[in-house]
């Protein structure tokens, strides 16, 4: 399949022409005049090719599916970047030839609904760009501002080839899904792949072995990133629990359970993260991510793995280091105190109201200390999972309750009336 370029700038002399025919474009005269136009490559792509795309998993094997079925579609390529070129799209020229040529239309329109973009390589066919790639363009690009998403289409991409033209080094485009989802940097210190489906594979077999009992709660993918959760029963984790709470005269609300998340990304989205939770009966408690693995081109898979082994360690250190910090700071004004640190961090007046009434209902209105308030405000994890949130919204959201730990708590303990 042609598609025509929107061409920013003067139209090229012959001898620019010429030059550009040897480098694949092609020059397609139609009743309005010629269009400088481009063959597309058939990425591979099965159903998944919307830029909007997200699907859940209820069982682990469909995760696992999902994963090996779009990684082995998948490429990873190296392109000089100097050699990359950038054009905003414009029509489709011809008729489909073949079912790939169907598919390629298909993708094409979302394309054209979404990033509105074009790759030409050293290659020859043009690549179409899905819309998690803008930001590592921009970076091969060497270039950023929100200026940037405000110009047209021709106008950004011209500003791109300008850039690009200078540019040094390789770049590491990731293809999946009938589109260009990422563009890093394949020098030295550049981008380390770690492939999705041995990434969460080696979770499963980690966490199904480790811990006594442990039950797949969901999964999550998008073009952006791919999550999954799994809630773990362990004595050993209820026995250090316990134990702070006994030393510091708290009671045990409930049968405890902690949960893991493993969430990671091929477009820059994430690194290779494990987040912690605990589950008092139904109070969930966001620890935080404690290890995070960034896609340096210095750290490997075998790092991830050690990562995974250390798992209930580090379970250990968290719930101590958290826990315990936060049992020992008094706290003379807890709703006062809940509204400003949930202020602080933009959880919005409505849902910062209804957390606060839900606190006062279970813990009252005397003094306590930083942990109850923790917890109150950690309850907008359980509101969220009732109201159906996704497995993004619901990362996004763990990390910023997981935020609110490192304040100074005594900052926000006042006295009086405090508006949300």
């Amino acid at each position: 399949m042609l598609a025509s370029i929107l061409w920013q700038g003067s139209l090229p002399e012959e001898d620019e022409i010429n030059q550009m025919k040897e480098e694949g474009y092609h020059f397609v005269e139609q009743a309005d005049g010629f269009r400088i136009c481009l063959p597309l490559d058939n990425t591979p792509s099965g159903n998944y090719y919307e830029d909007g795309f997200s699907t859940g998993f209820k069982k682990e094997v469909e995760l696992h599916q999902y994963l090996a079925e779009t990684e082995k579609r998948a490429q990873w390529i190296t392109v000089p970047s100097r050699k990359m070129r950038v054009y905003a799209t414009g029509r489709l020229v011809g008729v489909p030839e073949s079912k790939e040529d169907e598919r390629c239309v298909r993708i094409f329109r979302d394309t054209q609904k979404s990033a509105g973009l074009m790759l030409k390589t050293d290659r020859g066919e043009a690549y179409q760009i899905g819309k998690t790639a803008i930001s590592t363009l921009e970076s091969r690009a060497r270039i950023s501002g929100n200026a940037l998403g405000k110009v047209s289409r021709p106008v950004f991409a011209e500003i791109l080839n300008q850039c690009l033209k200078v540019a040094k080094g390789k770049a590491l485009i990731r293809l999946s899904e009938g589109k260009v989802r990422a563009i890093h940097s394949a020098e030295k210190n550049g981008y380390q792949v770690f492939p999705l489906s041995e990434l969460f594979m080696q979770a499963s077999v980690y966490i199904n072995g480790e811990y006594q009992k442990t039950e797949f709660q969901e999964g999550y993918a998008d073009q952006s990133m791919v999550t999954a959760v799994w809630k773990v029963s362990d004595e050993r984790l209820e026995e250090v629990y316990s134990e702070i709470m006994e030393k510091y005269g708290k009671q045990v609300r409930g049968k405890l359970s902690a949960t893991i998340r493993i969430c990671s990304s091929d477009v820059a989205a994430s690194g290779a993260n494990i987040f912690y939770s605990l589950q008092e009966g139904k109070h969930e408690i966001a620890l935080g991510t404690d290890m995070r693995l960034k896609h340096d081109h210095n750290t490997h898979m075998k790092e991830f793995s050690t990562n995974l082994l250390s798992t209930f360690e580090c379970y250990k250190t968290v719930i101590k280091k958290t826990v315990e910090k936060l049992v020992k700071i008094p706290i003379e004004n807890p709703a006062n105190t809940m509204i400003g640190v949930m202020s602080r961090y933009k959880f919005g007046k409505k849902v910062t109201a209804e957390m606060v009434e839900r606190f006062k209902a279970t813990f009252g209105e005397d003094p306590c200390s930083a942990y109850e308030v923790y917890c109150g405000i950690s309850e907008v994890l359980f509101q969220a999972q009732s109201q159906g949130a996704s497995g993004r919204s619901l990362v996004e959201l763990e990390e910023k309750v997981a935020k609110c730990q490192s304040v100074k708590w005594q900052d926000y303990d006042i006295p009086g009336e405090v508006q949300y």
